[in-house]
């Protein structure tokens, strides 16, 4: 007996017949057949392939739950081990991945990743993780992977939060010079990034008016426009705003703003002032050491506050020229006296103030000194002392201001001749010798940064008949400009 086998390819999973048959002596065969059927089972040796893997996701921060990326699988496997899943498995420690995001797998072979919050950025701008794909082989599953980065995109959802280097944002600027003791810069961190984190700064309000400070909007970096005047204000408050560049999402640019305060530091930049013409008269011929007079002045640099002797105004006084008759003593030399008698009826000289403290800034004062049975008749002026102001550079022939006297009766008027005579204020000003119009002289001499102010004396005579005089001070404060 033998048998005959007929197999068809294993990959057609068909089957075969088996024939078998006998031979005998007389010739006679007998045969019979049967199918045989055979099955071939499937392994699971192939692993998934994430044929589209989206290896850079970006995302909105602030954004609803929504679908970010898909990811697609094949598997080589067949008989059911080629259905796909998908998980997400992460690379990074301490972060709850799977709070923040999900996977869906679905029967095509399809992972749709989805966000399942709102992101914020600044708490975390980027995820790192794999999406794994998996099939349901038994015993065991196969399963493959990409690595995939999340990077959450900015949104201008924060405001800049402004400061400066000084803890109570107060910071000291020297007067007369450009310069604040420590730089004040106003510094801005802003959460978000890039162009939304891009602040400029402006100066919205000044308690000082606006021109004296400017900011560099870049920078924030605080300077001075003109040199400070510790008269003018003892300090100045400013409010900054920074706006970043971006807009918001619910429209326009976040702005924040920051008080600080810049104290002006007194420095000794005016000269002390003699506040009118000092004038005694003796009914009788004064004996030795006899007091003529206390002398004052006033300086605008006089704060009572200070615990600086010369911010406080000080000075000492001296006579211009020596003098056989008068004579000075006391504390700075402040008693005008008499040294010897006195032989004539009218005396008229000048004293000088001087700072007793850098940068000894002068003054000089008229003093006129009369003995007679009677007072003599003087003429008065309008204003003592005059007092005015003009800007540096003012060309020759500006007018400063006019000086005006007459004999103290009323309704008296007559002719007036005047002239000017100080050496501190020679070729600066003129005067007209019958209008008292007081003008720029010689215009390159009203230099602030030379000059802050002139004190001149200013002699006023009747014309004609009996000599009828009388004096006064002009003062006149140089305004400083933005020329250099």
């Amino acid at each position: 007996m033998c048998f005959r086998l007929c197999l068809l390819a294993f990959l057609t999973f068909s089957g075969c017949s088996v024939f078998a048959k006998d031979s005998s002596a007389n010739g006679i065969e007998h045969q019979s057949s049967a199918a045989l059927v055979i099955s071939v089972d499937n392994i699971n040796e192939f692993p998934p392939t994430i044929t589209e893997c989206e290896e850079n996701v970006e995302i909105r921060e602030n954004q609803p739950a929504m679908e970010i990326a898909k990811f697609y699988a094949f598997d080589k496997d067949a008989g059911g081990t080629d259905k796909v899943s998908f998980y997400l498995e992460s690379l990074e420690v301490d972060v709850d991945l799977w709070q923040r995001f999900e996977i869906v797998s679905s029967n095509q072979n399809v992972g749709r990743l989805r966000s399942k919050l709102e992101l914020d950025r600044e708490e975390k701008s980027s995820y790192h993780f794999n999406v794994v794909a998996t099939d349901n082989g038994n015993p065991s599953t196969l399963s493959s992977s990409c690595q995939v980065t999340v990077t959450v995109l900015d949104e201008n959802d924060n405001s800049p939060i402004l400061s400066t280097y000084s803890e109570d944002n107060t910071f000291v600027a020297y007067e007369e010079t450009p310069r604040i003791s420590a730089r004040v810069m106003v510094v801005a961190e802003d959460a978000d990034a890039g162009v939304n984190a891009d602040v400029r700064f402006n100066i919205t309000q000044s308690s000082c008016g606006f021109g004296v400070f400017f900011i560099n909007e870049e920078t924030g970096v605080i300077d001075i426009h003109r040199p400070l005047d510790y008269e003018e204000f003892h300090s100045c408050t400013l409010t900054v705003s920074g706006r970043d560049l971006a807009g918001s999402p619910q429209g326009g640019s976040f702005i924040s703003h920051l008080t600080l305060t810049i104290h002006t530091a007194n420095s000794n930049d005016n000269p002390p002032v003699f506040p009118e013409v000092i004038t005694h008269h003796f009914d009788t011929t004064p004996s030795a050491g006899q007091l003529v007079a206390l002398l004052e002045v006033t300086d605008r640099d006089y704060h009572p506050t200070s615990t600086d002797q010369y911010l406080q105004g000080f000075s000492t006084f001296s006579l211009v020229e020596e003098s056989s008759v008068f004579g000075l003593r006391g504390e700075n030399n402040k008693e005008l006296f008499v040294k010897s008698p006195l032989t004539e009826s009218s005396y008229i000289f000048q004293v000088k103030a001087t700072n007793v403290d850098p940068p000894f800034h002068e003054a000089i004062g008229l003093v006129e000194v009369t003995v007679g049975s009677s007072k003599p008749e003087r003429l008065q002026f309008s204003s003592a002392p005059y007092v005015a102001s003009i800007d540096e550079n003012s060309p020759a022939d500006t007018l400063v201001l006019t000086v005006e006297a007459r004999r103290a009766a009323e309704g008296e008027a007559e002719s007036v001749q005047y002239e000017m005579f100080s050496p501190t204020a020679e070729g600066v000003f003129v005067i007209h010798p019958t209008s008292g119009e007081v003008r720029v002289g010689n215009e390159s001499l009203l230099d602030y940064e030379k000059v802050h102010s002139v004190t001149f004396h200013v002699r006023a005579a009747a014309v004609g008949g009996s000599e009828v005089v009388g004096h006064t001070t002009v003062v006149v404060h140089v305004n400083n400009l933005n020329d250099n």
